[in-house]
């Protein structure tokens, strides 16, 4: 189940952030987030936050008007609507400073600063969620080699 919810978030996220980065010359990585003032953090972790949100209701919004007319049983859309109510749970008790807090820290590492925002919310939500640090580290390497 905590693939499933993580799956979702991760989704979510993808989505949110591939208009943006197709669209504007910016980078938006770690030196993009330390200019940022506290506001523009906040507001850009409840972009996130909201996007999540919005995404996991269309989840469960398509698995109810399909209901029926899917290869699946009928217990599909009761498990979809499990995990989505269990994911907004979740978002409901994070906390939007650490999580700003946390994205500070992870772009103090200098080997950090040519990623992304969009992994390094990965990441954090890896930590927020108690994976363990040795697979969020191999994680971050992967990243730090294959930056996108």
């Amino acid at each position: 189940m905590n693939r499933t919810v993580l799956t979702c978030i991760l989704v979510t996220v993808f989505v949110l952030f591939s208009a943006t980065a197709h669209s504007a010359e910016t980078a938006y990585d770690g030196i993009y987030w330390q200019q940022c003032t506290p506001d523009v953090k906040h507001l850009f972790v409840d972009g996130v936050m909201g996007g999540i949100m919005v995404g996991q209701d269309r989840v469960v919004g398509n698995a109810l008007l399909n209901k029926g007319s899917t290869a699946g049983s009928h217990e599909c859309p009761k498990a979809v609507i499990s995990v989505v109510n269990s994911l907004e749970r979740q978002i409901e008790q994070w906390d939007r400073s650490r999580f700003v807090e946390a994205l500070d820290d992870f772009y103090e590492e200098p080997d950090n600063l040519g990623l992304t925002v969009k992994w390094a919310v990965l990441v954090v939500l890896l930590e927020m969620r108690g994976a363990p640090e040795d697979e969020i580290k191999a994680y971050i390497e992967q990243l730090q080699r294959n930056p996108q």
